[in-house]
């Protein structure tokens, strides 16, 4: 964790966090940021993090902005950023995309299957998300 940065007191402070998940196992990627969501809820604080670990960005994020070479692929809500379009566009990469069963949030699962081969597999996320 960076810091905790406000201009002034009156108002809500900026948690900055730049990859504060690299390095750690699975168990204290997620304890982590439940402390930070802890503290976004408890104390009114914004959060700012910058990760690699897409979907745990969709776990834990309200908000998303995808980017390749410092320009905004998409930005918004985890549910429209998150779109195999997107997700092809960002990291040259096919995926599937499915709703996760517990949080609900968008999972990707990237496929073996060559970039080029795209064409063969059908989309199923014309609402980000396939059913079945």
């Amino acid at each position: 964790m960076a810091q905790l940065y406000s201009p002034d007191e009156s108002q809500a402070k900026l948690l900055l966090l730049d990859e504060p998940t690299a390095s750690l196992d699975i168990a204290q990627k997620h304890n982590l940021l439940q402390c930070v969501m802890e503290a976004v809820q408890r104390f009114g604080y914004a959060a700012l993090m910058v990760v690699h670990d897409v979907n745990l960005a969709a776990q834990y994020a309200d908000q998303l902005t995808l980017l390749k070479k410092g320009e905004i692929v998409a930005q918004g809500a985890t549910t429209q950023v998150l779109t195999r379009k997107a997700i092809q566009l960002t990291f040259g990469m096919d995926v599937l995309i499915q709703t996760h069963p517990i949080s609900q949030c968008p999972q990707i699962c990237p496929l073996a299957s060559p970039y080029h081969a795209t064409a063969r597999i059908p989309d199923h996320n014309t609402q980000n998300h396939p059913h079945g």
